[in-house]
């Protein structure tokens, strides 16, 4: 059964200002799975991953991409925040809004273990110490610095990053987490009624086609 894409945004370095000509395009897509399917029991929800001609594209069901809203994931609030629209629905803008004015604390812990992780991968392991490296995991360090201490989303571009200067940004996101003015964690309500509102439209749809 077809399946409904709510909105779709450009993620990676091109959000950042920090592609180049041989950079790969990356997507972020938001489908709905088909009310049939979900009534009947043969949605399966899955989020799935296509390369093509140096274009990537993630795609994740609605349910899922809440979920993870919840949970403080970076990588869903970086795709659904984007700034590069590539297609939106009326659905999709109000959830941007919903997520805009829902940053909390817990995006903490996703943003730290994604740089932690990297800076162990990448730096420690002296698999790819180069100042790109460095500057792709700073830049979403000092994007977690922004969102903690003034609940701002900001995508700038990293340069002249280094593998020491990486320890001493997250000592500072660190201590951004600690003094940051946000709630705890997003106002779950405010979502949880939102795809409510989106399902309802679904089954309205659906009897009326």
């Amino acid at each position: 059964m077809r399946k409904e894409i709510l909105g779709k945004t450009m993620i990676g370095s091109h959000i950042w200002n920090m592609n180049h000509k041989d950079s790969d395009e990356d997507y972020f897509e938001i489908y709905a799975e088909n009310m049939e399917d979900i009534l009947t029991n043969k949605a399966t929800y899955k989020s799935t991953f296509t390369q093509c001609d140096g274009v990537d594209t993630h795609s994740h069901e609605v349910s899922h991409v809440i979920e993870q809203l919840l949970k403080g994931n970076i990588n869903y609030v970086l795709g659904v925040l984007s700034p590069i629209i590539k297609y939106k629905t009326p659905e999709f803008m109000e959830l941007r809004k919903i997520t805009r004015n829902n940053l909390s604390k817990n995006c903490f812990h996703s943003i730290n273990g994604m740089s932690e992780g990297n800076y162990i991968k990448y730096v420690l392991n002296d698999k790819d110490v180069t100042e790109h490296k460095c500057n792709q995991i700073l830049r979403a360090i000092q994007f977690g610095i922004t969102l903690l201490q003034k609940g701002k989303v900001e995508f700038k571009p990293y340069t002249g990053g280094t593998s020491d200067e990486i320890l001493e940004r997250l000592s500072e996101l660190q201590w951004s987490h600690e003094i940051s003015p946000l709630s705890e964690t997003p106002n779950e309500w405010l979502f949880r009624e939102w795809l409510k509102g989106y399902r309802i439209t679904q089954i309205k749809d659906m009897l009326e086609a």
